[in-house]
């Protein structure tokens, strides 16, 4: 379920309010020496009309004159601010009816055109990435190349093929920098010193190049486990990979001469923003959030 909240509420005595039920990812009091207190939410589960289990989060406040919060002592303040931001309303895991299938975005493959479908599938959403765009950005880097090569003549079928619909990886990788700010960074080898490999668990997603076909491999952030295989030559059925075995099935890709890039969060090339243990975890979950990962999914 999504509901569209305001960010906060605030409420000054005098004002005379009966909340219940309220609900809110935390409860934040301002103090007028600018202390902070804070109170959890009770969580409590309930069947929603088409008979789904749901968890709703609330705080049982009462306010008069002055407010007093609950299991707080009898402290009283003379403004309280509720926080509306984060995911407060979530369906139970073990009760959801959803599968992956009816979550993740797919359409049917079209001739070659696999690398706008690789770009919709890491980002599932469909109203992006279409092929005038794409051709466009092609268009652009022959003609950055051409003029590094001082007016040396660049073919653009070097990036796209127009009659098969084929993108060169260079083209995907712009792509992506230009809508989110994301890089393709390749795999060549299986290095266990290398920092993103020893980190492979908290990897949201691989973009696959196998021969002259694009598919991805996408992780949701409620079922973290498993790595899901979105493949529009298959579009019907996304073969989980669970994380503990993703290195053994990239070795089998590398076996067979396929490419391996990891989608990571690009900020600059300076130093300082280089990838690191301290970094590493945010920088690999690097795509916006898509419907899939608010929803535990299930039959895996």
């Amino acid at each position: 379920m999504t509901v569209t909240l305001p960010k906060h509420i605030e409420l000054g005595k005098k004002k005379i309010v009966s909340l219940t039920n309220l609900v809110a990812s935390f409860l934040i009091k301002e103090l007028d020496n600018g202390s902070i207190y804070k109170m959890l939410p009770d969580e409590v589960s309930f069947k929603d009309k088409n008979g789904i289990w749901m968890t709703r989060r609330q705080f049982l406040l009462s306010l008069g004159y002055a407010i007093t919060v609950h299991r707080s002592q009898c402290m009283t303040y003379d403004k309280l601010v509720v926080d509306l931001t984060g995911i407060n309303w979530k369906p139970d895991k073990a009760e959801s009816k959803r599968k992956p299938e009816d979550l993740i975005i797919h359409e049917k493959q079209e001739q070659l055109f696999c690398g706008r479908h690789v770009l919709r599938a890491l980002s599932l959403t469909l109203d992006l990435f279409d092929d005038d765009y794409l051709i466009e950005v092609a268009q652009n880097i022959a003609a950055t190349e051409q003029i590094n090569r001082h007016g040396g003549a660049i073919q653009l079928t070097k990036y796209y093929y127009e009659n098969t619909g084929e993108y060169d990886i260079q083209v995907l990788k712009a792509a992506l920098m230009n809508i989110f700010n994301i890089d393709l960074i390749q795999i060549g080898t299986l290095q266990p010193n290398s920092l993103i490999l020893s980190h492979i668990q908290q990897v949201q997603a691989f973009l696959i190049q196998q021969n002259y076909h694009y598919y991805c491999l996408r992780r949701f952030r409620l079922t973290e486990d498993y790595f899901f295989k979105i493949d529009y030559k298959n579009p019907t059925y996304h073969v989980r990979i669970h994380r503990d075995n993703i290195l053994n099935f990239l070795k089998t890709l590398l076996e067979h001469g396929s490419n391996i890039y990891v989608t990571v969060q690009y900020i600059s090339d300076a130093i300082e923003d280089e990838i690191t243990t301290d970094n590493i975890k945010t920088r690999l979950w690097a795509l916006p959030d898509a419907p899939a990962d608010r929803e535990a999914l299930v039959n895996i």
